[in-house]
């Protein structure tokens, strides 16, 4: 459930609520691009990139998932679940020593992360 949030307008969390991330996507992005130090706005954007990416992937859409992955990355770098499911994309797409990459950064941020060195 989407709960009301600071900072974010209603439509954009009824949007959520509704699964209609690409919609959110969007919204979310005019709000960072208007406040670019909106913090709420830009990490509900990189959790939204994510579950986009997410997604894509479980379609098989491995360019789409990499891509919004990278995206949600460039808010939130040092996020460890979307660090090693870029791995898991890259990998899939036949890019191992860019998967290799990902997978160390994200034992660099969390060395417990089991799958991670697996």
């Amino acid at each position: 459930m989407v709960k009301r949030t600071p900072g974010v307008p209603d439509h954009i969390l009824a949007l959520l609520r509704r699964d209609r991330l690409q919609e959110a996507r969007q919204a979310l992005e005019r709000i960072v691009r208007a406040e670019p130090r909106e913090v709420v706005a830009k990490e509900l954007l990189a959790q939204v990139l994510t579950r986009i990416a997410d997604t894509a992937f479980g379609g098989g859409d491995l360019i789409a998932a990499i891509a919004s992955y990278d995206a949600a990355l460039a808010l939130r770098p040092r996020d460890k679940q979307a660090l090693f499911n870029r791995g898991v994309a890259l990998y899939h797409a036949g890019r191992q020593r860019e998967a290799a990459e990902s997978y160390r950064e994200v034992v660099s941020i969390d060395p417990d992360f089991a799958h991670a060195h697996s």
